[in-house]
Parts: structure tokens; C-alpha cells; sequence
């Protein structure tokens, strides 16, 4: 994932991104905008993070950003899964960017299924 090294540092010289990995447990979605679609993952409770601004945020959807375009083809494969992206979080600064909060992946994988008992 050459490209989050890249997203990253951008992410962190423009002061937008936190100093902390984070995972990310949701279904994956294909998100549509006016002029673009992309990739988001939905969380099953919304995530509450802190702005460098200090403001409060909170998303039902966080755009997933930092894939190279055979990554990002590839994790179409995966729409209406449950996934688990593991990155880094950053906050939106461009046209580009359309949820409230962003994760700038490292790995995007299938989430392990719960194994239920049978009684």
C-alpha cells in the first residue's frame, strides 16, 4: 500500500490526520457523489473522533482513502461484506473527500465472523 505511506504523509504535514492507528469494523459500501463514487465502510455504531481543531466529530460512514487503483478495484469484490480497515484517520480538506471522517488504509480485509455455540 505505497499510496497510504504517500496519503499519509500529506495527511500528517497539513495537520489533518491523528498520530494513532485505528481499525474499523463495518459493512462496506460504494458511496455515490455528484461527480464521483468511492468507497466507505459503515460502521454498526457511528464513530466520534476529535478534529486538530478540537471540534467533535461524528460519521455513519468513513470514506476509505490511501488504496492503489488495483486495491481499490479489487475491494469492490468485497461490497455488502463485513470488512475491517485498519489505518489511519483523517479529516476531509478537499472536494474529494465526502464523509465527515476518512481512514487512510493500511489493510482492508473480510471481518472474522463471531462463531456462535450451539446449545
Amino acid at each position: 500500500m505505497k499510496q497510504t505511506a504517500i496519503a499519509l504523509l500529506a495527511c500528517v504535514a497539513a495537520g489533518l490526520c491523528q498520530a494513532k492507528d485505528t481499525s474499523v469494523t463495518g459493512i462496506l459500501i460504494q458511496g455515490n457523489a455528484s461527480n464521483a463514487t468511492y468507497l466507505a465502510v459503515e460502521p454498526e455504531e457511528p464513530i466520534i473522533e476529535t478534529s486538530p481543531a478540537g471540534e467533535k466529530t461524528t460519521a455513519h460512514r468513513l470514506q476509505i482513502a490511501g488504496l492503489s487503483p488495483e486495491e481499490y478495484s479489487s475491494a469492490f469484490r468485497l461490497l455488502g461484506q463485513k470488512v475491517t480497515v485498519k489505518g489511519t484517520i483523517m479529516f476531509p480538506h478537499t472536494v474529494h473527500h465526502y464523509t465527515p471522517i476518512l481512514i487512510i488504509a493500511r489493510t482492508l480485509i473480510v471481518a472474522p465472523q463471531k462463531k456462535t455455540s450451539s446449545t
